[in-house]
């Protein structure tokens, strides 16, 4: 152990956000990147403690600098108690942390299937509580009690990817056109990338696997795709490894359609931020790595003789506590104005208008946080949508940290 005059604990980029309970209100840490399955909850007066751990402090320096700022003592071993903790988490930029990612990515990337990282959790691990489960979300919205007669396939569906448990009749509302349609032979999912990725979009060449099965990964397609690309279209594969946003959608698909004679087949992209273009002002069209796999994905699709949908596993909004908007009161009359400005872009996804959606991203500098952008921006500019049709809007409001998500679910002829 080194002394104190020596130890300079930096921890590691995690989520911080308010819970409460009846012993009061706690600030948790949680890794975003899913390194760590932990979450840690202290009391908000550790807050100055642990913002002071960046590497640079030793631990007498963050007593000194907090019993001067804060009014508050703390002793070293107090202190090394907190390291300890926060340690074991996986919670600290140390070299423990870097052994422990360098054998979790080893063997992810070994593996021959994507394993499925939410079942027991967002949905059941049972499949038959699996089907019972998403039953009840087809008998809780409005026009679900049964499945209509069959009718064409949907070019393209956009679906939530909130929490199953929260907006499964969301879900139920877009995978009810699915259910309801001519024979699909490829779905391509375009998720919403919530682990950092170095380029646009990252696919996998893994079969996605669930409690109701595996789903095939159509390799050829993927291979033909990210021919000519700018950039490796693999290089970020890790970042499916606990995604949520393209696993829902797999397993919604798979409790709707017969496995028999053939298994679903899916191509599995998830679609990383497109921030720097927004900043920058540049349409993704235009950019040079978004733009090259838009026009690949656009001819791809236009080659194809099979009948292919595309899924977009997408949420609108993110404000609030959690999203960093400590200041924000989503009261009401402030959620229902968030709606009006969801309601306003819909309008423009829905005519196909993927110049115009971009510049009202833009011109709100995506201060509302729409995680849906880059993939509903791409099914638009890739497939040519012209004529949507609104199927569900809701929004989750969590009181407990003071935050919203929207989402929707829509389709396109």
């Amino acid at each position: 152990m080194l002394p104190a005059q020596e130890e300079r604990p930096k921890i590691r980029e995690v989520d911080l956000f308010p819970i409460k309970n009846r012993d009061g209100t706690f600030v948790a840490l949680r890794d975003p990147l899913d390194f760590s399955t932990q979450v840690l909850a202290f009391r908000p007066a550790l807050l100055p403690v642990i913002a002071l751990m960046d590497g640079r402090h030793t631990l007498d320096e963050i007593a000194a600098k907090v019993e001067k700022e804060n009014k508050t003592k703390i002793s070293i071993d107090q202190l090394r108690q907190v390291v300890g903790t926060l340690d074991d988490a996986l919670f600290l930029a140390n070299d423990r942390f870097e052994e422990h990612c360098k054998r979790v990515i080893s063997d992810y990337l070994e593996a021959k299937v994507r394993p499925a990282a939410h079942a027991g959790v967002s949905y059941p691990a049972d499949p038959k509580e699996i089907h019972a489960y998403f039953s009840e979300h087809f008998l809780a919205g409005p026009g679900f009690p049964k499945l209509e007669a069959s009718h064409a396939a949907p070019r393209a569906v956009i679906s939530p990817h909130i929490d199953l448990r929260v907006g499964g009749p969301g879900f139920a509302s877009a995978y009810k056109q699915i259910a309801e349609s001519d024979p699909i032979d490829l779905f391509i999912i375009l998720g919403t990338a919530h682990f950092p990725t170095r380029f646009p979009f990252s696919a996998t060449w893994k079969d996605f696997e669930t409690p109701l099965g595996v789903a095939e990964t159509d390799r050829e397609f993927l291979e033909r795709l990210r021919k000519g690309l700018p950039f490796d279209l693999f290089s970020d594969e890790f970042a499916h490894r606990n995604e949520h946003s393209i696993e829902f959608q797999v397993v919604y698909l798979q409790s709707i359609l017969p496995v028999a004679p053939h298994p679903v087949k899916i191509v599995p992209i998830l679609c990383g931020s497109f921030a720097e273009m927004v900043k920058e002002d540049v349409e993704p069209a235009k950019h040079p790595m978004a733009g090259a796999f838009i026009e690949a994905l656009k001819r791809e699709i236009g080659a194809e003789k099979r009948r292919v949908c595309v899924i977009a596993g997408v949420d609108l909004a993110h404000v609030g506590g959690r999203f960093g908007d400590e200041d924000m009161k989503l009261t009401p009359t402030r959620r229902k104005i968030f709606e009006e400005s969801d309601r306003t872009m819909l309008e423009l996804i829905l005519k196909g208008n993927a110049s115009k959606f971009f510049d009202f991203i833009a011109e709100e500098d995506d201060k509302r946080r729409i995680c849906g952008f880059p993939a509903i921006y791409t099914i638009l500019k890739a497939m040519n949508l012209r004529k949507g049709e609104l199927l569900h809007y809701d929004q989750s409001y969590e009181k407990a940290t003071n935050s919203l998500v929207t989402f929707c679910s829509a389709k396109f002829a």
